[in-house]
C-alpha cells in the first residue's frame, strides 16, 4: 500500500506536463463526515496526486471491487478513498471514503454498474 505522503514525488522540473484528471467527490463520499486535518490533507495533498496519476498512487482492487483502486491516507494509513478511473472523460470519481472496512463496505453498496 502506498499511503499519501507529503512530500512532492516525481517533480516535473523541466519535463512536460501531462494532462490532468479531474477528481469528483460522489454525493455520498462528499457527504462523509471526517475529522478536520484529514479534510485538509485529502485537499492538500491526496486529491493533487490523484489528479495527476490516478492509477500510479491507488492499489488496484480485485474480486466484488474489480477495476477499482484504493488510495491509503490518513493516521497509519487507517481510511482509505475508493475510486474509479474514467480516462475517455479524464476523470477520477471517488466513490467512498472513510476508514479502512467502512470505505470498503460503503464501495461494494455504491459500485457503479
Amino acid at each position: 500500500m502506498r499511503p499519501c505522503r507529503d512530500s512532492k514525488q516525481g517533480s516535473s522540473k523541466g519535463q512536460s506536463e501531462t494532462p490532468r484528471y479531474q477528481v469528483v467527490l460522489s454525493r455520498a463520499a462528499a457527504n462523509q463526515r471526517l475529522p478536520p486535518k484529514l479534510i485538509e490533507k485529502l485537499q492538500n495533498t491526496c486529491l493533487p496526486a490523484l489528479s495527476a496519476n490516478p492509477r500510479g498512487v491507488g492499489n488496484p482492487k480485485h474480486g466484488t471491487l474489480a477495476g477499482l483502486y484504493s488510495y491509503t491516507f490518513g493516521p497509519q494509513g487507517g481510511y482509505r478513498l475508493v475510486y474509479e478511473v474514467r480516462d475517455s472523460e479524464r476523470l477520477v470519481l471517488v466513490i467512498a471514503l472513510g476508514p479502512h472496512d467502512q470505505a470498503y463496505r460503503r464501495a461494494s453498496r455504491r459500485r457503479p454498474r
